[in-house]
């Protein structure tokens, strides 16, 4: 007689009455031994004292309860004598051979160096392998120190590979746990690992980040998409940025287009993989402070031997202190700065992020700390992202209605019928009959009588209500048509929205064109309709954008490789980021491919304002060869007492754009140049003879020079230093003011942009 006790068929299940019952009358009538079956299916439940549970159970012939551990389709067979005494207790042999394996993940750390958790109730997690995948129960004991009876022995079942202990551990106490799994007939090798339970805090070490930033208040997002990320089972990616949280929960700064991120909630802090779980760190000493985050992010499970997250460059030790992380998440080539593309209604982020650096690849500890300070060209081997995120007003320029920033020789398609696409940010302050941009002809983007969008010079207007424009920072991308502007071929996009544009003012019907020359606030044909309010970033594409790549470009720091970028203007002032001196401060720059050769020409650009001290230098090469404030004067010094330039009253205690072509030979009116604002200066012999022959160096110091470096040290603010081994000319000079160089400029061999 054989009883199958079924988690599904409780009818059939057998208990300790009826199991007596059933004896009582066997024994009457029979009188050869009795074979008793118990057929034992997958998690056989059983009632005991009215509760419920998974394991199965057996019952001997006087109805006590033995625990019995068996997988599924395992048979347990009893046999009795008449007077039912056990006869014999036997086991149907399972088809695999081998005894199942087993590997502690964590924590697994040594006794003298132990896995620090933040969690009283930390979880297990280890790898089991069998021939068959059979596996039936795990048992876990925990060891205190010094102790050789565990203070916690667990018998469970379970196919997943961890387990959250149910009771809380001493704060500060170190723990062996000891780990194995059976397939129902034989038990694994046993795996142990030492951990350590720590105060929920971790120590964070010190870190300065003065640069820009954006805000985020808890609605903003930031999607970026066709990002070149590594999407290889068992690929990893790094993410780094700059962060200060205002402490608010159930926040993500970053996150992939899936269930995969980096999660604020209950006071941790760390990799989610959209279970409520949280591979990571307690996040209290992360709050209301700038730090540097880094983190790799692996394709699969994620747990502490296969992902990293570094604090400040300290890789921190993250375990499980929430939830069970046990799905399979990968990276995805559209990823989000604020929440994630699981569901883009929550989770996004409060407070400030910056320097958003996506690698697709894994990085090391001291790339990591490198990376916290050091400016990236773009071209790095594995840099797939880089969004430096700044709030336009912090790096903007502004416009007074008198201002035009006029650019040459830009590479546009001229073709007709072909498309060039110009993006900017703008905050206008209402002002109408004003022009943010236009080319060097009838064509250009307007405000007039409360609409803005395309002109062609005829009065009209295609394009859109301006009334939601005024006086707030929006993001214009505007895909400029060479012919007859209208709907279909024209497109205006405000905040990476594209807009619905129609004819709002006179009729458009003229055919136009992009020019090699475009302005910045009013236009070419006549200098009238100057803008007015602040324009920052200002990019040219060579081709029409899409709506995504638009979307992607408006927090986004351009490479040096973009297909059909043409123009680059930061447009800033450089009173928002700039480096103080204070006649004390000198900025040595070695190593640089200035050309020597006689007769030869070098350009050095930078942003001044001067506070008015005498007997100062702020560019020097090392010798006596430099710009020099002396007695009324500024320009070119040889060492001999002498200036070639001009007067310096009208420099003093403002912004000027400094450039100066330094000749290889005897300086003087027809070799040498001096720029300021981008307009030529007529230089003359102002202080004593200039009759050395002096050269660059490839040693340059920023306030004083090479041969005394105590003295001439410069007083005031210097930004944006360029320097080239070339001489340069007056339009490139011009273009140069506001641009944001890519540092693949034919002679670029220097810049620095000087900031505190």
């Amino acid at each position: 007689m054989a009883y199958v006790c079924s988690r599904n068929k409780l009818s059939s299940r057998l208990n300790r009455n009826n199991f007596k019952r059933f004896l009582q009358l066997s024994s009457r009538v029979w009188i050869c031994s009795l074979l008793i079956t118990m057929f034992i299916v997958e998690q056989v439940s059983a009632e005991t004292n009215g509760t419920s549970t998974d394991y199965g159970y057996v019952y001997d012939k006087t109805g006590r309860l033995e625990f019995s551990i068996l997988p599924s389709g395992r048979t347990v067979n009893y046999q009795y004598d008449l007077s039912g005494n056990l006869l014999k207790k036997t086991y149907t042999p399972l088809t695999n051979s081998e005894s199942p394996q087993l590997t502690l993940n964590s924590p697994n750390g040594v006794e003298v160096s132990p896995t620090l958790v933040y969690s009283t109730r930390p979880t297990i997690t280890w790898t089991q392998t069998d021939d068959k995948n059979i596996f039936d129960a795990f048992n876990i004991k925990l060891y205190s120190l010094n102790s050789s009876k565990p203070v916690f022995d667990y018998y469970g079942r379970t196919n997943d590979g961890f387990w959250k202990l149910d009771r809380d551990l001493e704060v500060g106490q170190k723990y062996r746990v000891e780990v194995r799994v059976t397939d129902g007939e034989q038990w694994s090798n046993k795996s142990s690992g030492w951990f350590q339970v720590q105060k929920d805090s971790v120590e964070i070490p010190n870190s300065e980040f003065n640069g820009e930033s954006l805000s985020f208040d808890g609605t903003k997002q930031l999607e970026f998409t066709d990002v070149a990320v590594n999407t290889d089972s068992g690929g990893k990616n790094t993410v780094e940025f700059w962060m200060n949280w205002d402490g608010t929960e159930n926040v993500m700064p970053f996150g992939w287009n899936g269930g995969y991120n980096l999660w604020f909630d209950n006071g941790y802090f760390g990799f989610n993989t959209g279970n409520a779980d949280i591979y990571g760190i307690p996040s209290a000493q992360l709050k209301n402070k700038w730090v540097h985050v880094a983190a790799v992010f692996y394709n699969g499970v994620p747990n502490a031997a296969n992902s990293e997250l570094y604090i400040n460059g300290v890789k921190q030790n993250i375990s499980q202190v929430q939830g069970i992380t046990a799905s399979n998440v990968t990276a995805t080539s559209t990823v989000y700065v604020s929440g994630s593309g699981v569901d883009k209604s929550k989770y996004k982020f409060t407070g400030r992020i910056a320097d958003v650096h996506m690698w697709n690849r894994a990085l090391t500890g001291s790339e990591i700390q490198k990376n916290m300070y050091g400016v990236l060209n773009g071209n790095e081997p594995g840099l797939v992202g880089n969004w430096k995120l700044t709030d336009p007003a912090l790096t903007s320029l502004s416009f007074d209605g008198t201002r035009q920033l006029e650019y040459t020789n830009v590479a546009v398609n001229t073709a007709d019928g072909a498309k060039n696409t110009v993006e900017f940010w703008m905050n206008w302050d209402g002002t109408e009959n004003v022009m943010p941009f236009s080319w060097n002809g009838g064509y250009d983007l307007w405000f007039d009588n409360g609409h803005f969008g395309f002109n062609t010079g005829n009065a009209d207007l295609y394009g859109i209500s301006s009334a939601g424009l005024k006086n707030k920072w929006v993001h214009v991308a505007a895909v400029f048509y060479n012919g007859v502007p209208d709907a279909t071929n024209s497109e205006l996009y405000i905040n990476g929205v594209k807009q619905n544009i129609s004819q709002v003012q006179s009729i458009t019907s003229s055919s136009v064109t992009a020019t090699p020359t475009l302005y910045v606030s009013g236009y070419g044909v006549d200098k009238n309709y100057k803008f007015k309010g602040k324009i920052a970033d200002v990019h040219v594409w060579n081709r029409a954008l899409t709506g995504s790549q638009i979307q992607s470009n408006m927090y986004r720091t351009l490479n040096v490789n973009e297909p059909g970028l043409v123009g680059n203007w930061r447009v800033s002032d450089p009173i928002l980021k700039a480096s103080s001196f204070d006649g004390t401060k000198q900025l040595e720059y070695t190593n640089v491919a200035v050309n020597t050769t006689s007769g030869a020409k070098n350009t050095v650009e930078f942003w001044m304002n001067w506070d008015g001290t005498e007997n100062v230098m702020p560019f020097g090469w090392n010798g006596s060869y430099d710009l020099w404030f002396n007695n009324g004067y500024f320009g070119f010094n040889t060492g001999n007492a002498d200036i070639y330039g001009i007067p310096s009253a009208e420099l003093k205690n403002k912004w000027v754009h400094v450039a100066a072509v330094f000749y290889n030979g005897v300086p003087d009116a027809t070799n040498s140049e001096l720029y300021i604002n981008g307009v030529k200066q007529s230089i003359s012999q102002v202080q004593n003879v200039t009759t050395a022959s002096v050269t660059v160096t490839p040693t340059a110091y920023v306030s004083g020079f090479g041969v005394d470096k105590a003295n001439y040290k410069f007083k005031g603010k210097l930004a944006d230093v360029h320097v080239w081994n070339r001489a340069i000319t007056s339009s490139e000079i011009q273009s140069n003011m506001y641009r944001a160089l890519m540092n693949n400029e034919p002679g670029l061999v220097g810049n620095w942009r000087l900031a505190d």
